[in-house]
């Protein structure tokens, strides 16, 4: 079977803050599969 194409498989999206408002974000790349250029969460795939 094929992620993404049999099931829909299992993601993650996390945030990191100190609490006081303040977030860390990291700003994807040309090397990322798609959303070139935007900020972005922390986040993955579960295997």
């Amino acid at each position: 079977m094929e992620e993404g194409v049999e099931y829909i498989g299992v993601g993650v999206v996390f945030f990191c803050h100190d609490g006081e408002g303040n977030f860390i974000l990291s700003k994807r790349t040309k090397n990322t599969r798609d959303e070139h250029g935007r900020w972005d969460p922390g986040g993955g795939a579960i295997k």
